[in-house]
This record gives C-alpha cells, sequence and structure tokens, in this order.
C-alpha cells in the first residue's frame, strides 16, 4: 500500500477523473426521468456505456505497466529468497482492490447525481457494483497481458487490437451481427458490465408507446415498460446474476492467469 499510493491516488489521477466525470455530467445533466421517451432511452444509455467503457479501459491500460516496471526488482529479490512469489502477489492483489477502488468510485458518483440517474437506493449501489466489477475485470486483463509481454510497446499494440475486438464482438455498434460470429460477444466482459448497468438503470421503467393496451396512461400517453420495446436488446426486467457470475469467472480465471504467467517468467 506505502509503495502503490503514490500512484494510485496521485494528484494528476484525481484531477483527470474528476475533470472528465463533471464534463460528462454537464453533458448529460438531469437527463433521467421516471416515464421516458425512446430519445431519452437512447441518451442514457450512450451515457453508461461511456462510464463503463472509460473507466474500465482506463484502468486496463494503466496496469500494463505494472508488470514490466517491477518485474526486474521482484525476480532480483526472489533470487535473493527474501519473499516467495506468491507472498507478492497476493499482497499485491489485497492492496488492489482498495486503492484502486476509491477513484473509479468518484467518478461513479459525480456521474451518478449529475446526470439524475435513477433514484434509488438499490439502482445506485448496482451501478457501482457493477463499474467496480467491470474496471476490476479489466484492470486484470491489463495487468495480464503486461505479465506475459514484457515489452511495453508490443503489448500495447496487442492491447489496442484486444481492446477494439472486444467492443466490436460486444455488439454495441450493430445489431444484426450475422449468427456465425454473434456468439463471440460472450467473450466479451464489456458486453456483460453494459447489461449490468442496463438492467440496474431500466429495470421495470416506463417509456412512451403506441399500442393499444399500454401499461398506464398519462396525460393522454400510453406508457410501457422497456422491455416491452425493441429499444434494447437484452431483457432488463431480468436479474443480472448470470452477468454477474460471468465477470466474476472472468476475474478469477485472469487473476490465476497472471501469478502462472509471472512464475513462468521468473523461472525461465
Amino acid at each position: 500500500v506505502k509503495t502503490r499510493r503514490f500512484a494510485a491516488l496521485s494528484v494528476q489521477r484525481v484531477c483527470e477523473i474528476l475533470f472528465v466525470g463533471v464534463l460528462s455530467g454537464l453533458f448529460w445533466f438531469q437527463v433521467g426521468e421516471e416515464y421516458m421517451n425512446p430519445q431519452m432511452v437512447g441518451d442514457i444509455s450512450g451515457l453508461l456505456f461511456f462510464q463503463l467503457l472509460f473507466m474500465s479501459f482506463s484502468s486496463l491500460f494503466q496496469a500494463l505497466l505494472t508488470f514490466p516496471v517491477e518485474f526486474q526488482i521482484v525476480k532480483k529479490e526472489r533470487q535473493s529468497d527474501l519473499y516467495a512469489l506468491s507472498s507478492y502477489y497476493v499482497a499485491r492483489t489485497i492492496s488492489d482492490f482498495p486503492m484502486d477502488s476509491l477513484i473509479p468510485s468518484i467518478f461513479c458518483w459525480v456521474i451518478y447525481w449529475m446526470s439524475g440517474l435513477r433514484r434509488t437506493a438499490p439502482a445506485f449501489f448496482e451501478n457501482w457494483f457493477s463499474m467496480l466489477l467491470t474496471m476490476f475485470v479489466s484492470q486484470s486483463l491489463g495487468l495480464l497481458v503486461g505479465a506475459v509481454i514484457q515489452n511495453y510497446r508490443t503489448a500495447l499494440s496487442f492491447t489496442t487490437v484486444l481492446v477494439l475486438s472486444i467492443m466490436l464482438v460486444g455488439g454495441f455498434y450493430v445489431r444484426n451481427i450475422p449468427i456465425w460470429i454473434r456468439w463471440a460477444r460472450y467473450l466479451s466482459f464489456i458486453y456483460y458490465g453494459y447489461g449490468q448497468l442496463l438492467k440496474s438503470e431500466f429495470n421495470h421503467r416506463f417509456v412512451t408507446c403506441n399500442v393499444e393496451s399500454p401499461r398506464t396512461i398519462i396525460d393522454g400517453q400510453g406508457y410501457c415498460f422497456i422491455s416491452e420495446t425493441d429499444l434494447i436488446d437484452i431483457d432488463v426486467d431480468s436479474a443480472y446474476t448470470l452477468q454477474s457470475c460471468m465477470l466474476i469467472a472472468f476475474l478469477l480465471l485472469s487473476r490465476i492467469g497472471i501469478f502462472y504467467a509471472l512464475r513462468f517468467k521468473i523461472e525461465n
């Protein structure tokens, strides 16, 4: 914690996150309402997507530098038998979660309340949990790439291609993905994180609709549940247990992979 606190809680990092968070809050200022129209649904979906991408990929690229910088020190100290590799890795992992949670949490809080997202305690904590969980999966992926590829330029080039692939297969830019490649979206952690955010925000929310039997009528305008329209591809009224389990599985697998990648590099 003493070693990492200057990088994890640097003034530059805090200012960067606050600036982007406040700017995003101004662009999407108080866009949320209990009864929405399709444009509001699209605007909020875009906000949630940006919130997730910015924090996730910012953490991913920052994590790339971790092991290339520390590797030689760890290797030298391991050769002197100062500690076991597992001790270093467990200490590093334990310090990651609290140290790297604070600044993303501030970013989440600023955006959430400035943009006027759903004002209920469950929705707020679900949004916060989903964003942090996806961010840690992304960070773990960056650590894994950095552990496997020690050359920073090569790791950066590989990660850029990987990030673009994850975004493309997630289906965010095209809805009618050919069936022969549609399965690839299930390999994208962003697909699961974004699904969590959509469900926490739009679960049993109303949107204007023109049908014979709307759920409710207010001032002559009919409203239906968002899940009953084609505005969002997933069923937002269902629980997001599957998404959470998949993200936790991604997190555990990547963390295990990091340890074995480090052990292989140090022993060879």
